[in-house]
């Protein structure tokens, strides 16, 4: 995110690589709940399609599973969100310029 607020020139690569790794990055983590989700419902060589699971979560397997994928596209836009809050030219802190201080309030 820093990156992409930084470089001007090449922004629309870096915002294009920041979204794919971010996606990628959700999707294993969601494949790898959803697989650990798996081995602890059925044990370790259960068929993939079991139903007859000796354990369940609490919450419902598909209630959790998206419940932790929206999870995911959040983290994901908070991700992208932070190169403009970066740029923001109302924030007092980059608007300094150097050598001087910010007033004392309060």
């Amino acid at each position: 995110a820093y990156a992409i607020a930084q470089c001007h020139s090449s922004r629309k690569w870096l915002v294009a690589a920041s979204a794919t790794i971010g996606t990628v990055v959700g999707a294993v983590q969601l494949a790898g709940f959803v697989q650990a989700l798996h081995r602890y419902r059925t044990g370790v060589n259960a068929p993939i399609l079991a139903h007859d699971a000796p354990w369940g979560p609490p919450i419902p397997a598909l209630f959790t599973v998206a419940a932790f994928a929206v999870l995911q596209v959040a983290v994901l836009a908070w991700w992208m969100s932070l190169p403009r809050l970066a740029q923001r030219d109302d924030d007092p802190i980059r608007s300094t310029p150097p050598g001087r201080t910010l007033p004392v309030t309060g």
